[in-house]
Formats: structure tokens, sequence, C-alpha cells
């Protein structure tokens, strides 16, 4: 298994984790990808928030039961002193892979799936975030430029 930091919410600690478990052997079964930073940071401030993390799935040979548990799927983590709030938790599904209902179903051979987390709240008003900063962030596409 693998567990990120918490993150904090106004309902309290949130621990994000990872787990694969299979009656086989794993490189028969499963290959992963990631994780990878899973595009912008939603939670604007200051210090903008974390981002969110992707970890994609592709069964090899088989039908597998999947379940995508955790909080932070409806609510997002929320921002602190004036910083925005950051994004939910989503699914990201592969071609031809059927939709989960309540991320609970089955991905079948070939099929691929992904869990991504969600970004983490800001802190602080976005408008006293230090101009290089930002520029960075845009530069290396982990901010949106405001509309």
């Amino acid at each position: 298994m693998t567990t990120w930091p918490p993150l904090r919410s106004r309902h309290g600690t949130c621990v994000v984790a990872s787990t694969i478990r299979t009656a086989l052997p794993s490189d028969r079964v499963l290959t992963g990808f990631g994780p990878e930073l899973a595009g912008k940071s939603r939670g604007a401030g200051k210090w903008r928030g974390g981002m969110s993390l992707r970890r994609r799935i592709r069964v090899l040979d088989h039908e597998s039961r999947v379940f995508f548990g955790g909080s932070c799927w409806e609510e997002a983590p929320w921002g602190l002193e004036g910083g925005h709030s950051g994004g939910v938790c989503r699914v990201e599904y592969g071609e031809g892979t059927p939709r989960l209902s309540k991320r609970i179903g089955k991905v079948s051979a070939g099929q691929s799936i992904a869990i991504v987390t969600a970004g983490g709240g800001g802190f602080g008003p976005p408008d006293e975030r230090d101009r290089a900063l930002a520029e960075r962030d845009l530069l290396e596409e982990r901010i949106s430029k405001p509309s």
C-alpha cells in the first residue's frame, strides 16, 4: 500500500492511500502506471494547494473487481485563510471501460481505469501570491490563467 501525507478539511484528516489486492501474482494480473501529477491545482492561494496524483491500472488477463474508497469525492479539501478549495477525487476511464456504480465495478482484460486524488486547498488570498511563483506555475502548467 502506498500512503501519501494526510489532507486536512473541516471534517478532520483525510489520508489518501492506493492499494492493489489480487489472488494472483500482480505481474500476471495488473500493470500500474504512476503515481503521476494530474493536471492543475484547484486550490489557488498565496501558497497554492498541492496537485492531484493519478494512478492508472490496466488489467492484463482476467476480469478484476474494483472499489475506490476514501473521502473527498463529493467535497473538496478546504482552502484556509482566504485560499480556494482544492479539487475532488475522480475516476478516469480507458476506452471501452464500463462506468462504475458508486465507485464499484468490474474491469475486464485489456481495459484500464485511473484514480485521481483530491487536489489540496490553497492557503492565503490568491492575490498575495508572489508574481514570479505564479508565472513559474503557469509555465509548468500547474495552474490555469485566470479568466
